[in-house]
């Protein structure tokens, strides 16, 4: 049998209904707490449905998501035939390749890290060295991520503006991106090859990926919509300025962004002779 606590002096016992101390009821106040609790920890049916019916939707977008980067996969081509309806998905594949770019990165300057200075330290027996702060450098890798798509996809919105095309905003994201899933799928891999500490072939696919979503891609876009206008002045024209231009920004953010991103690793790298770089 349970022990009973009457709830104004605290005494304990096994039976009766009041308090053999006080005289103050035991048996209603324990079974209010009892189903106090109950009703506390117990889900209503409401609660139940709201979290199945959240449940069913994230795996409905992930499903349609996953058919849209398949098919495109397949067909890059059919970018150009999206609509408004497609701005989420848009939205995805932006994150998604901002974020494969980031850890790629982290991964293998990371492990590029740890290889080069644990045989440092081996050499004064300072034991393997520690891994670099994920968050800090992830989180500034992943904003780089997304300047980059960033700077062709603004360059390229303006320049389709000019020449009179008439898509909405989220139209033009839902195309833009939808070129870009190709180039996520890239990313991917490369995240993993630097996982596994593939150097040369971590190296040569971002940098050929960053190639061309800074610039190779707004070029083609850009060409392809010229195309479409039948503008006086040639689409190749149209395509290798949009290149001209997105190359001039992209390489002006790098010069900035590579030298503060230098000056924050040398603050976090626990070596007193990299102040001497």
């Amino acid at each position: 049998m349970k022990n009973m606590i009457c709830p104004a002096c605290n005494h304990e016992q096994e039976t009766g209904k009041f308090c053999g101390k006080c005289g103050t009821a035991v048996i209603e106040t324990a079974q209010q707490e009892i189903s106090a609790t109950a009703e506390a920890v117990t889900p209503t049916p409401a609660q139940t449905v709201s979290g199945n019916e959240n449940l069913e939707k994230a795996k409905n977008i992930s499903r349609q998501y996953g058919k849209h980067a398949l098919g495109l996969l397949k067909n890059p081509g059919q970018a150009f035939n999206l609509g408004e309806q497609h701005f989420i998905n848009g939205i995805t594949t932006i994150v998604l390749y901002a974020l494969a770019f980031a850890l790629t990165l982290y991964f293998f300057i990371n492990k590029l890290f740890k290889t080069v200075f644990g045989e440092v330290n081996a050499l004064f027996d300072e034991g393997p060295a520690q891994s670099l702060p994920f968050f800090e450098l992830a989180s500034r890798f992943f904003i780089t991520g997304i300047i980059f798509i960033a700077i062709g996809l603004v360059t390229t919105l303006v320049l389709t503006k000019v020449i009179g095309e008439t898509d909405s905003i989220k139209t033009f994201i839902a195309k833009f991106s939808g070129i870009l899933i190709p180039f996520t799928a890239v990313n991917v891999v490369t995240m993993l090859l630097a996982l596994m500490g593939f150097y040369k072939a971590t190296i040569v696919l971002a940098l050929v990926s960053a190639l061309f979503v800074a610039i190779i891609v707004p070029g083609f876009y850009m060409y392809k919509t010229a195309l479409n206008k039948n503008h006086k002045v040639d689409s190749l024209y149209w395509g290798i300025g949009t290149q001209l231009i997105t190359m001039f920004i992209t390489y002006l953010f790098i010069k900035s962004s590579v030298i503060e991103t230098i000056n924050r690793f040398r603050e976090q790298v626990p070596f007193p002779f990299l102040d001497m770089m």
